[in-house]
């Protein structure tokens, strides 16, 4: 229990010293709103496409897998996707606020903090599934997230502008490239490679940064309400419909361990720099990947404590 414990609390403190920083660079007057916007882009342009071709060309998909759960997994983001797109036009008439609730309701911080917390709850072969899952997972939640996001943030433009917008999206095409790499066993140079590797390093820690430096008490109160459904949404309501799902179609064990973990994962830290380059409401999702976080840590721990106990796990 302790181990677990030590998990999850490793995988979430840095998340909230690296938004901590950024808030004392832009106390300090190192960094400004104008620094955080040219991160952002730099960010969304660069960084993480490359970590995104990097992770997908990188998968390795062994053959102890279990096709089930991945089918699940996949059928359950997109059911994710297309509710938390509905339930945005209800919650709010603000555009840019429907894109950030949206996207903060459905795309999961899964290689961050769930797949080494599922490897530690679950063993290796658990890890497995959550590979596979991650390496296809990552596929569609990137093109459910600039589709919400052209969705909602096309200024009128219509379908066409909206299609054409998916297709040159920085994101689409580097997980493209990035399949087309893994289908082809694609080897680069180690000297590339490495330094693709410290390029696409960069991706999560100048993202939380960049959130701290923008971070203002007033927007973090006037969207908390927001904000908070969308957190719970992702992580505790998905999580207990799904995994209840997966429980009546006769998953169990770490099968089912690892797609609790996955579902309960916190919002992606990636769609803040997708979110603002493509003026999304920013400031709203950032506060969901913090208060998600922070859900998805109380959340995971005595989930998988209550599922042990009751023998499903």
């Amino acid at each position: 229990m302790t181990e677990n414990l030590m998990v999850c609390i490793n995988g979430v403190v840095p998340i909230f010293l690296l938004v901590g920083l950024g808030i004392l660079l832009r106390k300090w007057k190192i960094a400004d709103d104008t620094f955080a916007e040219k991160a952002t882009t730099v960010v969304f342009r660069f960084v993480l496409p490359i970590m995104i071709f990097q992770d997908i060309a990188n998968s390795e998909i062994g053959t102890s897998f279990d096709g089930r759960l991945l089918l699940i997994a996949v059928i359950s983001i997109a059911v994710m996707f297309i509710a938390s797109w509905l339930l945005a036009h209800v919650v709010t008439k603000d555009n840019r606020r429907r894109a950030a609730f949206s996207q903060g309701a459905f795309r999961a911080n899964y290689a961050i903090l769930g797949l080494p917390l599922t490897k530690a709850l679950f063993g290796s072969v658990a890890a497995t599934n959550g590979t596979v899952i991650l390496a296809v997972g990552m596929i569609l939640l990137n093109v459910f997230s600039v589709i919400c996001l052209e969705s909602f943030l096309n200024h009128g433009g219509g379908i066409k502008k909206t299609l054409i917008g998916i297709a040159k999206n920085p994101i689409i095409l580097s997980a493209m490239a990035g399949t087309l790499a893994y289908l082809c066993k694609l080897h680069l140079p180690v000297a590339i490679d490495k330094t693709l590797t410290y390029i696409s390093d960069m991706c999560v820690p100048l993202s939380l940064i960049t959130i701290g430096i923008s971070m203002k008490y007033a927007n973090l109160k006037e969207t908390f309400g927001l904000s908070f459904g969308a957190s719970a949404l992702k992580t505790i309501v998905f999580t207990v419909i799904f995994t209840w799902i997966a429980y009546l179609l006769g998953i169990r064990g770490e099968g089912l361990g690892t797609l609790f973990v996955f579902w309960a994962s916190p919002a992606a830290v990636a769609g803040y720099a997708m979110t603002r380059n493509m003026n999304g409401d920013y400031d709203m999702y950032g506060n969901i990947i913090l208060i998600s976080t922070f859900m998805s840590f109380v959340f995971v721990f005595f989930g998988v404590f209550i599922l042990k106990n009751l023998g499903i796990l």
